[in-house]
């Protein structure tokens, strides 16, 4: 990956032209008693942000009413509202959302998070916001769009292959291949039918959300990601709504998954552009 030099700086842009983007934070809890419980992710998706030309925005769990201002537009409006949203990875959502009860091997919830992405998606609704989902993202955006997941694939699809390598690998592991539909946004970006992806989930979509489809499945036909019907195929200035199940994020030494934050940070830009010609 590129460094951060001084030539990267002025590729990018003016810091003031940036689109910013908020990028979700987990709870980091204290872990054999090494630190108090934090906030956190992991730095690569700050980087992949960067090098794509675009502001993270670090967005902490906490009240939900505080997602508002930074969507707060017209008179008297914060100078840092969001151009654009990244659902990042982490544990599993509280399947209350999606309607089910907890299932053995779905881990506990974190009902800050969960609070704080569920009013982000409310209020990416009202706008025209641009959205990348990765990981949980991707599932956090099938459960309030209306779908719903498989807890723990190990339990309720002892057929599949595996999908979490985490413990075993190193992130950037490529475990397995992805098949991507024709004439989606997602193949558009990649530029190929099929592709290798890391693995670093247990829980997976299984019912997808109206108005969405899956556009990349896995060998075994667990999805792999999925984005607006209306976007298939994909409608020139359509907004920019994608999840994918893997961590593109991880994988920034392959092209393609660089593709993958250019063309969110790109679309970002472009909402941007549109956001304050309004005003």
């Amino acid at each position: 990956m590129p460094g951060i030099g001084p030539d990267n700086h002025e590729s990018r842009g003016p810091v003031a032209e940036r689109p910013r983007i908020g990028l979700t934070l987990m709870t980091d809890r204290a872990v054999h008693d090494s630190h108090v419980p934090r906030y956190g992710m992991n730095q690569t998706y700050f980087r992949a942000i960067r090098e794509a030309g675009g502001i993270p925005v670090p967005l902490a769990p906490g009240e939900p009413e505080e997602m508002r201002l930074f969507f707060a537009h017209g008179p008297g409006a914060v100078e840092f509202a969001l151009d654009g949203v990244c659902l990042t990875g982490g544990g599993d959502i509280d399947p209350s959302y999606y309607g089910q009860e907890t299932r053995p091997g779905c881990d506990a919830p974190d009902p800050e998070r969960d609070a704080m992405e569920v009013e982000l998606l409310a209020l990416v609704r009202e706008t025209d916001v641009p959205v990348f989902a990765v990981c949980r993202g991707i599932q956090v955006l099938n459960a309030v769009w209306g779908g719903t997941l498989i807890q723990d694939i190990a339990r309720e699809r002892p057929e599949a292959d595996r999908h979490s390598f985490s413990a075993t690998h190193p992130r950037g592991f490529l475990a397995h291949e992805i098949r991507v539909t024709r004439g989606s946004r997602l193949h558009a970006i990649l530029g190929t039918d099929v592709c290798r992806v890391n693995s670093l989930h247990h829980q997976v979509i299984d019912r997808v959300a109206p108005g969405f489809t899956a556009t990349a499945l896995a060998p075994d036909g667990m999805i792999e990601a999925i984005e607006p019907n209306d976007g298939v195929p994909p409608r020139e200035n359509a907004r920019f709504v994608l999840g994918v199940q893997f961590h593109p994020e991880d994988l920034q030494e392959h092209d393609s998954m660089r593709r993958l934050f250019a063309a969110f940070v790109t679309a970002a830009r472009a909402y941007r552009a549109t956001r304050r010609g309004a005003h």
